[in-house]
């Protein structure tokens, strides 16, 4: 199956974003140091100018993309944990459970995730501090909390119809007509089978989680300044967007074209991966 030029460009994309994430913070300069003087202009020194306080622009982008990738992964990891455990109990346990645990899910979806979020990381009172490459303590941990409890119900609703089709299938009814343990049938059988749309799903949910992250930084209750995030540059950039456009159009830039290429692959390997894609291509 040939796969569409977008989904390689996506691909492209990712990859120079990892390694930009994890070498780019201290490939020129410290993100967090004042080097020069407020708005300078693109140079040799300073790749992508720098910002208001004279930090390095490149710098910063590197550190608000490590900070946005590893949110994202935390949180698609948590609530593919809490969705595919939600149901499986929704399928598998006894139809009480199954049907609390989907009018808890309903309840979920009335809230707006940014207001949900807006809620958990308001009452959320922690320390801060910028120690590591890395810090739980600096606004990352209620971010991730937040939106993990925002994202898990979606999950949950997906693993619940893929089993429901699943559960009647043929090797299922005879694998459990052989006396196999519901647990390993699910385990062996049923989830196996529904890893590549939870996987081109968690794509897509993951370029939503990097969104609502940059979000909650823009309106300044995610990550603690002076750490880099692509919405806290956003924010700032957009005070003096008439005088120094260029410094908004960094974080505009690279945000943008990450969620899209985190779509462009979630697409493609929606079309390699699903079962029916496939045999709709091997008949062309």
């Amino acid at each position: 199956m040939k796969l569409s030029k977008f989904f390689w460009i996506g691909v492209v994309f990712l990859i120079t974003l990892v390694l930009f994430a994890v070498f780019g913070p201290s490939f020129r300069h410290p993100y967090g140091d004042i080097l020069g003087n407020p708005h300078q202009p693109m140079s040799w020194e300073f790749w992508c100018g720098t910002d208001e306080q004279g930090r390095d622009v490149f710098s910063r982008l590197a550190a608000g993309a490590r900070y946005s990738l590893c949110i994202g992964l935390f949180v698609q990891s948590i609530a593919l944990s809490i969705g595919v455990l939600m149901g499986v109990l929704a399928v598998y346990a006894h139809r009480f459970v199954g049907q609390v645990i989907m009018r808890l899910t309903d309840a979920m979806f009335a809230f707006p995730d940014l207001i949900f979020a807006f809620l958990i990381i308001g009452i959320w009172d922690g320390p801060t501090s910028s120690d590591g490459w890395f810090s739980m303590n600096d606004g990352v941990l209620p971010v991730i909390v937040a939106l993990s409890i925002s994202a898990w119900p979606g999950t949950t609703r997906l693993v619940r119809s893929l089993l429901v089709s699943l559960k009647d299938q043929e090797f299922i009814v005879a694998t459990r007509a052989l006396g196999a343990p519901t647990v390993y049938v699910i385990l062996r059988h049923a989830l196996p089978q529904m890893v590549p749309l939870l996987l081109t799903d968690s794509m897509i949910d993951l370029a939503r989680t990097i969104m609502a992250e940059s979000t909650l930084n823009f309106l300044g209750i995610g990550i603690k300044p002076p750490e880099p995030s692509w919405g806290i540059m956003i924010n700032n950039a957009r005070q003096d967007m008439n005088s120094h456009p260029i410094q908004l159009f960094w974080p505009c830039m690279i945000l943008s074209a990450t969620i899209f290429s985190l779509n462009f692959v979630g697409d493609g390997l929606r079309s390699l991966l699903d079962p029916r894609n496939r045999v709709t291509y091997d008949k062309k």
